[in-house]
């Protein structure tokens, strides 16, 4: 008996050490690559078809892209990752996925490759590199921002955590949603600032779409996931965002802008706290202090107010078994 009493033992252990493993695996690489994906021209336009088979339990993919002004790739000038694909359903998969990419240089003097990462929620896997392919695109989507800032109002006491575009920013016109880079340690995530842009630059640029400073506000205390929430998380920069969902594909992709990192005295977020009275905590100028861009903020996870009322009725639930079967019953004491 105490023999199978330690085997039993020794299993459970086992399960527990194999459980530990998979779930500290979920930022590991796995050093085998996968095939090359497929890299095309596409027929009559200014853009190549990247295509690839997903992999078991795909819960998405990110596409990522170098650039080098050599055929060669001796030096890596750029690498980029410029969007994500994500299957409308895991467990039915389609054969294979298509990621088309219109935004490199139109020059056949700079050379471009991608690499495909996926992710299964434990691990991620790396493709080889595809075949290299002179610029041949739109140009590269970039957001135009003149010395980048946002605005974080940090306040303990009621609970608020907003950010703000300090700087008025644009992107390409396809480009509609503009997003803040977020990084915990583990992840960049972009959490959406604006879904749509506050108007279009028809007297300058029709192709550009305008994020107007000061607007909207961003509430990361309801926005965060929760591994965000309860940790370090330092802001990265700004991103714009491109959503494809066509209802003929079984997933949906996004193309992301090349990032804006905020970098330098300007690039700044200005953290305010509030006193009892009210006040703002200021420096000996009187002004705002401003703390640099790599300075982390911390955003607790909301707690819900305690509801002390109670309006119901008197119930108690009771098992009842009939023929051998278990069904729970409710019996409402209506005379209480």
């Amino acid at each position: 008996m105490k023999r199978l009493f330690g085997i039993i033992s020794l299993v459970m252990a086992f399960g527990v050490i194999v459980n530990i493993f998979y779930s500290c695996r979920i930022n590991d690489v796995e050093d085998e690559l996968l095939p090359q994906p497929k890299l095309e021209a596409a027929d009559g336009d200014n853009a190549y078809n990247l295509s690839s088979e997903p992999i078991a339990d795909m819960k998405y993919a990110n596409i990522f892209r170098e650039k080098s002004l050599t055929s060669d790739f001796k030096e890596v000038v750029d690498r980029q990752n410029i969007g994500q694909i994500v299957p409308n359903d895991e467990k039915k998969l389609p054969e294979s996925f298509m990621f088309q990419d219109y935004f490199t240089e139109k020059d056949p003097s700079i050379f471009y490759r991608y690499q495909i990462r996926y992710f299964d929620g434990v691990s991620y896997s790396f493709s080889n590199y595809t075949k290299v392919m002179p610029g041949n695109g739109r140009g590269e989507a970039t957001i135009d921002v003149t010395d980048p800032v946002l605005k974080y109002t940090w306040n303990d006491r009621d609970l608020k955590y907003i950010m703000n575009l300090g700087t008025e920013a644009k992107s390409p016109v396809d480009f509609e949603e503009l997003a803040v880079i977020y990084d915990n340690g583990d992840f960049w995530r972009p959490f959406t600032l604006f879904s749509k842009p506050s108007s279009v630059d028809h007297s300058l640029d029709p192709e550009k779409n305008i994020f107007n400073a000061g607007e909207p506000s961003l509430d990361l205390q309801k926005v965060f996931s929760d591994e965000f929430l309860d940790v370090n998380v330092k802001v990265i920069g700004l991103t714009g965002i491109l959503k494809k969902e066509e209802t003929a594909e079984k997933y949906r992709r996004y193309y992301y802008t090349v990032p804006v990192l905020l970098d330098g005295v300007s690039s700044c977020l200005y953290i305010y706290d509030v006193d009892e009275n009210e006040n703002c905590y200021t420096d000996k100028d009187g002004l705002s202090t401003p703390k640099p861009k790599d300075s982390p903020i911390y955003v607790p996870k909301q707690k819900q107010p305690e509801n002390g009322f109670d309006i119901s009725k008197s119930v108690k639930s009771v098992f009842v078994s009939e023929s051998g079967a278990g069904d729970f019953k409710t019996v409402l004491d209506v005379g209480m």
